[in-house]
C-alpha cells in the first residue's frame, strides 16, 4: 500500500490512482476482519478524510486569526476532530499514514546509503 500511497500523492489527481490506494485500503480493512462491502465503503471515506485531515475552520493553521486566537474546533491541533468518524474509517485513516510513514522510511534509508 505504501507505494500506492505514494503514487497518489505525487502524481496528477487521477481516479486510476484513487482507486488504487481504495483497493489496497480495502483489502487490508477486509484482513483487519471487516466484511468486504462494508470495507469498501470505509475504504472510500477513509481516503476522503485522509485527503481533508486540515481543520476546515482554520485551514490546518491551528490558530483563528493575526492575533493568534486558538481555532475552536481543533483546539490548536490544525487537524479535523476525526472522533466522530466510525471506528473503520479511523481504522483506513491510520493504515493510510502507517503506510505513508513506511514509504517515508523506506526513502530515508536509500537517500543514506
Amino acid at each position: 500500500m505504501g507505494f500506492a500511497v505514494v503514487r497518489y500523492l505525487s502524481d496528477e489527481p487521477s481516479g486510476s490512482a484513487a482507486m488504487s490506494i481504495v483497493l489496497h485500503l480495502s483489502t487490508v480493512l477486509v484482513r483487519n476482519g471487516h466484511a468486504t462491502d462494508l470495507a469498501n465503503k470505509a475504504a472510500w471515506a477513509a481516503l476522503d478524510a485522509w485527503n481533508h485531515i486540515k481543520c476546515p475552520y482554520c485551514s490546518g493553521r491551528g490558530v483563528m486569526n493575526i492575533e493568534q486566537v486558538q481555532c475552536p474546533a481543533c483546539h490548536g491541533t490544525g487537524e479535523r476532530d476525526k472522533a466522530g468518524l466510525p471506528e473503520i474509517v479511523r481504522e483506513g485513516i491510520s493504515a493510510l499514514m502507517e503506510a505513508e510513514r513506511w514509504m517515508e522510511g523506506q526513502l530515508s534509508a536509500k537517500l543514506k546509503r
